[in-house]
């Protein structure tokens, strides 16, 4: 019985066996399937690729390899494939020599790239733009700019990154000295010219006059570009409003009562007069209701008309026939009420002889005005000018300022004896304020006369200054009606502005740099950005409305200044100056300006001792122009020395003067 149940267990155990393995399909092998581009960096169609280099990475949706006998088939337009790598899922590709503005198209052919069965990606072709230059500013921001700025500015565009050009920096601000010795050093002149207005405060005088514009019409008339900077000295102190008292000669003042008068009685005064000159009476202190009067000597009227009449300031009789004979006989009286008279003066066509009170002429040291009384100069301030006028100087002339003290000393070191052309005068200091209220004033000297000498208060010091720490000028005053400071920096303004008309009247464009450096803080420029822009737009609007249209605005740059700059719509040409810096420096500093204003020309407006520039160049710097400062380091180097100035001639792409196309 059991070998019967264990036989059919075995059996059902054999169907149940037969009917699992019929019920079972057989196993199905996929075929495995090509890799697939998920993503790229950078995207298809990519813009604003760097000219530097690239890298490519493909990611696919599985791990991959890229043997390396695939690799010479991956294409990029003319760019150099530097290295294919693979990992995981990344094929990285690197490249160079990319250009600006160009489209490329990677093409990685079928098959180079494979998935981990050996099958063979399909061809993957991405494409993107490499980073153009912005392009340069078409126009200058003066619409009404003259035909010549227009070439010079146009010329400066077209030749920018293909050619820079030489320029030179005058000796201190009007000449062209430092052209002349590159000249003689390479026998080559540079092509441009940099002048400077850093004087203006004494012009016109005989060693320095703007309104001659001759040194640079001479230099615009040889083929030159014209370049011109403005180190912008301003009075160093401001005393107060301005005012002057005369102090000798004492006017007579004419009270209410009609009691005072000026008595020219001696007949000699008039001995050269004639028919049809006029006598002009010089007042002062005219009050409202003051009248005038002239009789003769005998105190009856001189002519009808002159007993009394009503006087707001000087006034004249002219001389009749009549007239003349009474003052040959007995001369004149002035009288009235309510004014003081300063000066009678004989006007006799284009010349004036002063006939009241007498000159004092100091011959050959002879003569003097002795102010000896200290209580004349009681409210002498220190800052106030004692000013002396004169007449009939002389070749030769000198005057002399001595204290009443014994011996006579001088008031101050440089004050016994000097030469002078005209008026002069004499800036009270502690010193000078403590002689004049003990002893008082001696003024002498020879071959001229003396014809008044007054206490002037306030107005500016004769003391000028454009670094920051030496000036009290406030830069956020200047551009605020009824200041001092806006006051200069309007006359500036007007003086500057007559001289560039000269120049542009003479068909001269002029490349202009005013406010440079104003960032690095040390000039009183640089006090802020916001003031900085006033006074650049305020600058700009005045010589648009006055009509100086010859300009090329360049602004100079500092170091992440960009609060500073005044805006495109004011800016021409972007400058950047440069101290001693080797020529890695110098690239790097055109690059960082490259990359905030490469839509501007930019420039190498000013630079001590630099790099060579043929090392620049090859660097990368493409500076517009350059511009070598004059003079020595502290250490008595030259800032471009001879061998810097040989290698930057001998350039192909430095532009010499000779080789300036015309721009009149």
């Amino acid at each position: 019985m059991k070998k019967i149940l264990c036989s059919l267990s075995y059996f059902l155990m054999g169907v149940l066996l037969m009917t699992a393995c019929t019920d079972v399909d057989d196993p199905v092998i996929t075929q495995p399937e090509a890799p697939q581009l998920v993503s790229s960096s950078p995207e298809d169609g990519a813009t604003g690729i760097s000219e530097s280099g690239v890298t490519i990475v493909l990611t696919y949706d599985q791990n991959i390899f890229c043997p390396s006998a695939g690799h010479e088939k991956i294409t990029l337009g003319d760019a150099t494939i530097t290295s294919v790598a693979f990992k995981l899922t990344q094929v990285t590709i690197n490249a160079t020599g990319l250009k600006k503005g160009q489209t490329y198209q990677l093409v990685v052919p079928e098959g180079v790239v494979q998935g981990p069965t050996y099958i063979g990606a399909p061809e993957v072709s991405i494409s993107f733009t490499v980073k153009a230059d912005p392009v340069i500013t078409a126009s200058l921001c003066n619409p009404n700019a003259t035909a010549q700025a227009v070439k010079v500015y146009k010329y400066l565009v077209e030749t920018y990154k293909s050619k820079t050009i030489s320029g030179t920096m005058a000796n201190v601000n009007w000449n062209v000295e430092g052209a002349e010795a590159v000249y003689k050093l390479t026998g080559k002149y540079p092509a441009m010219n940099t002048f400077d207005y850093v004087h203006l405060p004494f012009s016109p005088n005989s060693w320095i006059d703007y309104s001659d514009i001759s040194p640079v019409k001479n230099w615009w008339d040889a083929g030159g570009l014209v370049s011109i900077m403005w180190h912008w000295n301003v009075p160093a102190v401001y005393y107060g409003e301005a005012s002057s008292i005369k102090i000798w000669p004492s006017g007579v003042f004419m009270p209410d009562n009609w009691s005072g008068s000026v008595q020219l009685t001696d007949n000699t005064l008039f001995a050269s007069a004639k028919v049809g000159d006029k006598v002009k009476v010089v007042t002062s202190n005219v009050l409202a209701g003051a009248q005038g009067s002239i009789k003769g000597n005998d105190w009856e009227k001189i002519a009808d008309g002159y007993e009394y009449f009503d006087i707001s300031g000087d006034y004249d009789m002219e001389i009749t026939a009549d007239i003349l004979a009474k003052l040959q006989s007995g001369g004149m009286i002035i009288s009235g009420h309510d004014y003081t008279v300063d000066e009678v003066i004989l006007q006799s066509g284009n010349s004036s002889a002063r006939v009241w009170p007498e000159l004092v002429n100091t011959g050959g040291w002879a003569n003097t005005v002795q102010l000896t009384d200290g209580s004349l100069f009681a409210d002498v301030s220190v800052g106030n000018k004692i000013k002396i006028t004169t007449s009939d100087v002389e070749s030769g002339a000198q005057g002399s300022l001595k204290t009443g003290a014994d011996g006579w000393p001088a008031i101050a070191d440089g004050y016994e004896y000097f030469d002078i052309t005209g008026d002069f005068e004499l800036v009270v200091t502690d010193e000078i304020k403590a002689a004049l209220q003990a002893t008082g004033l001696i003024i002498g000297g020879q071959k001229y006369s003396i014809t008044g000498v007054s206490v002037e208060a306030g107005g500016y010091s004769d003391n000028y200054a454009f670094y920051k720490d030496q000036t009290s000028f406030d830069a956020a005053n200047a551009t605020v009606a009824g200041t001092w400071e806006n006051e200069v920096f309007n006359a500036d303004l007007a003086k500057v502005a007559t001289s560039l008309k000269q120049l542009q009247d003479a068909g001269v464009a002029v490349i202009w740099r005013p406010f440079h450096e104003a960032a690095g803080g040390w000039f009183w420029w640089g006090k802020d950005a916001e003031s900085c822009k006033k006074l650049w737009i305020a600058m700009f609007d005045y010589f648009q409305a006055q009509g100086v249209n010859n300009l090329i605005w360049v602004w100079t740059s500092e170091p992440d200044d960009n609060a500073w700059y005044p805006g495109d719509n004011y800016v021409d040409i972007i400058g950047r100056d440069l101290y001693d810096k080797d020529a890695n420096e110098s690239t790097s500093a055109y690059l960082n300006e490259f990359g905030r204003y490469g839509h501007k020309v930019i420039a190498l407006t000013e630079m001590g001792t630099v790099g060579l520039l043929s090392e620049q160049w090859a660097a990368g710097a493409r500076w517009a122009w350059f511009m070598p400062w004059y003079g020595t380091t502290d250490s008595g180097d030259k800032h471009a020395t001879d061998a810097w100035w040989t290698d930057a001639m001998s350039q192909d792409f430095v532009v010499t003067r000779d080789q300036l196309p015309s721009f009149k």
